[in-house]
């Protein structure tokens, strides 16, 4: 892709780019720019992991069994790994392996589980909240926005969805007639919640209320749904966009695509997480380093090499890809040069003298100007005019000496 950014003077911009991976793996890839008179930092290189199944977090009791079955269908392929835990079982360990947190019906969580939750977010992860009553405490220590909710019954009326003018990105598998259908759903039973920005709401409620926002926390993101996952709610839990629509509010919703970790030419390279026995790593130049830590030895006893040019370091155990680090050029210092005054430029030089060329077309009369003021040629003229001057006085005179001699 190719996409013309204008940048003024001094300016900083932040463009966003989504790609689209249809297999697991590892993405290679680079950006660049125009060049200009810094070559070295006109690309930058970066590798982003795509996984074959997300690992998914569902924290719910026995009301959580529809999501459950929307996660992780029983007789079907997922692209969800689905662990399960009550509010109360669950620990740190739990959200270490996770790369998405779903927080259904059951007890609300203590305090402790929230602050965990919250640094699962902001060191990169997705979170799913559900606001329920038993969440609101949740809720509102998570979001970052003054929130005021109710908790709305109407068992006699229904409200639905809006439909959009234009299909959010994380509902793009979603056909027209899908959004369609979507929003002909009644609910009987949700969250009123407002305070939430107008930009993050992804999708509203007939009432104006958001049916589901996004909150950006540190590098993840969490996603308020407000909607109780259960049939007696409405009809969505029974619908079949209910799989779908949890599924992508998932994957989809929160995910952000941020490139793995990258290391600058000369910094070490850091040892893949979970990686035991014989490595191999091939660095930018082509050339293949090996190592075998000693057996139940951690990271700590292998040292990588630094890599010595820019391009990609695969890290490799026995045939099976555990790493691939992006290597960037170390340009913080020099991106951020600006230009010296003529003294500075002289006086870093060690010069006495110098001289302003005023821009590419004026220097060679710089040059010329320069080269004139450290010599003497106009003393040396004005001199000389003024002894031809002289000499000529002094020939007149002998002249009119000459002559009247003669006359007498």
């Amino acid at each position: 892709m190719e996409k013309e950014i204008a940048i003024g003077p001094g300016g900083t911009a932040v463009e966003t780019a989504v790609l689209h991976a249809d297999l697991a793996g590892w993405i290679e890839g680079v950006v660049r720019k125009s060049s200009d008179r810094l070559p070295a930092d006109d690309a930058r290189y970066f590798a982003i992991r795509v996984r074959e199944k997300a690992n998914a977090l569902l924290v719910a009791d026995e009301g959580g069994f529809y999501l459950e079955q929307a996660l992780s269908p029983a007789g079907s392929e997922s692209d969800v790994a689905l662990a399960r835990r009550s509010a109360r079982d669950v620990v740190s360990a739990d959200f270490d392996r996770a790369d998405a947190v779903v927080l259904g019906p059951g007890p609300g969580l203590e305090a402790r589980d929230i602050a965990l939750l919250r640094r699962f977010v902001e060191g990169g992860g997705t979170a799913l909240v559900f606001v329920l009553p038993e969440h609101a405490g949740a809720v509102g220590s998570l979001s970052r926005a003054r929130l005021s909710i109710e908790f709305a019954d109407m068992p006699q009326g229904y409200f639905t969805i809006v439909r959009p003018e234009r299909a959010p990105e994380f509902l793009s598998p979603f056909a027209e007639e899908d959004l369609a259908a979507l929003a002909r759903l009644r609910f009987r039973r949700a969250a009123f919640v407002r305070g939430a920005r107008p930009a993050d709401v992804l999708l509203s409620f007939s009432t104006g209320n958001p049916f589901v926002w996004r909150e950006r926390i540190g590098e993840g993101a969490i996603v308020f749904a407000c909607v109780d996952p259960v049939p007696e709610a409405g009809e969505l839990v029974l619908s079949p966009f209910f799989l779908p629509l949890v599924q992508q509010m998932v994957l989809a919703a929160g995910a952000r695509g941020a490139p793995s970790e990258g290391v600058l030419v000369g910094e070490p390279i850091p040892f893949p997480d979970g990686v035991r026995g014989e490595i191999s790593a091939r660095m930018p130049d082509g050339s293949v380093w090996k190592s075998a830590p000693d057996h139940g030895a951690g990271p700590e006893n292998a040292v990588l090499p630094a890599a010595r040019e820019p391009g990609f370091v695969t890290i490799t155990a026995g045939a099976t890809i555990a790493a691939v680090v992006a290597v960037n050029p170390d340009c913080r210092l020099e991106s951020d040069l600006s230009y010296l005054s003529t003294d500075e430029a002289a006086d870093s030089l060690g010069l006495e003298h110098s001289a302003d060329a005023g821009g590419r077309d004026g220097l060679s009369a710089a040059v010329r100007a320069a080269r004139e003021g450290k010599e003497i040629a106009l003393p040396l003229l004005l001199a000389a005019i003024a002894v031809f001057a002289a000499e000529l006085v002094v020939a007149q005179r002998e002249r009119r000496g000459t002559g009247e001699d003669h006359v007498g």
